[in-house]
């Protein structure tokens, strides 16, 4: 039986306020990894997502976060009226005869 892989890789969020502004993988210590996003975002948190997994499941989290978040940003995804849609105009009441 071949030898489990370790499961050493955590996934992490880094938050500015409320807003998530990087998302990432590291296997040293998530205080380490925060150090070093703190030059370009001080006062960033940093969050553990999930369980520590393998090197090849957190790689394949990062590319979805990735995909995700390309998705979101391209201007086709939102599609933005600059003028407002005219409405209907209103149903006319029918008269029944009984």
């Amino acid at each position: 039986m071949p030898k489990p892989k370790p499961r050493d890789t955590t996934r992490y969020n880094l938050r500015q306020g409320r807003k998530i502004v990087h998302k990432g993988i590291t296997i040293r210590p998530l205080e380490e990894r925060l150090a070093e996003h703190q030059t370009k975002y001080p006062g960033a948190t940093i969050s553990k997502v999930g369980p520590k997994v393998t090197k090849d499941t957190a790689r394949k989290w990062e590319r979805s976060q990735l995909n995700q978040k390309l998705v979101r940003k391209s201007p086709s995804a939102r599609v933005r009226r600059s003028t407002p849609q005219p409405k209907a105009p209103p149903r006319r009441k029918t008269t029944r005869s009984r």
